[in-house]
């Protein structure tokens, strides 16, 4: 990976930045309960209030609870004779509607309240790509241009804009692939500081390793094993780079 310079985090964040005006811009418009909305704001309440799915009146075909909703009447819980009869059916895990609920919390139930946290995660995931991207490419200029790209992609930004789950499936998976490609270069820097062992090794067996006079071979054999002393050090600190560019795992 490239050093860590003032413009390798400076590019991405511009471009987060560019992402995030774009996603935050009047958030809270429409002021409407927008598509499958519907079914993730109510059960992220939900979640809020109880810490289970709850149903609430009205059906798809007659929304009562989203008209409540909008009219600021939060008493959209149906009632039953047993807590039992009124769980709701519940179709997805729970951790984006949590996300949602965070919003929620926050901000109350309104638009901008249950769209928050899918503006954050969508915002995020343009940093990681554009960081990822950089990574893998060696390429400040191409990771920055992969961070616009999905900045100004049209689905991702629809999706960051409404309460629905798949901006946050896809920012857990980009940010899993993150760590594959932040551990792959940890694995190869790993690797690369082993690589000294066998050099050293063979200096120590004899002629073979090194050819040359006998002071040559003297020299690199003190060299070898200081260089590799200093490479568990630098490793150790994250200030080795194995002559490529290889970072640990943290500098994403």
């Amino acid at each position: 990976m490239p050093a860590d310079t003032l413009w390798g985090w400076a590019g991405p964040l511009f471009v987060t930045l560019l992402g995030a005006a774009l996603r935050f811009l009047r958030l809270g418009e429409p002021h409407a309960v927008v598509f499958d909305e519907s079914h993730y704001i109510k059960g992220a309440y939900a979640l809020l209030r109880f810490g289970v799915e709850r149903m609430t009146v009205g059906t798809a075909e007659d929304p009562i609870a989203d008209r409540m909703i909008m009219a600021g009447d939060l008493g959209i819980w149906r009632r039953c004779p047993t807590a039992g009869e009124c769980a709701d059916y519940v179709a997805h895990p729970p951790l984006g509607k949590w996300m949602i609920a965070l919003g929620e919390w926050w901000f109350g139930m309104t638009p901008f309240g249950w769209r928050f946290a899918g503006a954050v995660a969508g915002t995020l995931s343009i940093l990681i790509m554009a960081r990822v991207a950089r990574r893998m490419t060696r390429s400040m200029l191409l990771g920055c241009l992969a961070g616009l790209l999905l900045a100004l992609d049209g689905l991702h930004f629809v999706l960051s804009r409404t309460a629905l789950l798949d901006v946050f499936l896809m920012f857990w998976v980009l940010a899993g692939f993150a760590c594959v490609v932040a551990d792959r270069d940890w694995i190869r820097q790993r690797w690369c500081v082993a690589g000294l062992r066998p050099g050293g090794a063979a200096v120590a067996a004899g002629r073979g390793g090194v050819p040359g006079s006998r002071e040559r071979r003297q020299v690199v054999g003190s060299v070898l094993p200081a260089r590799l002393r200093r490479a568990r050090s630098d490793v150790g600190s994250g200030r080795w780079d194995c002559g490529h560019g290889w970072r640990p795992p943290c500098s994403l």
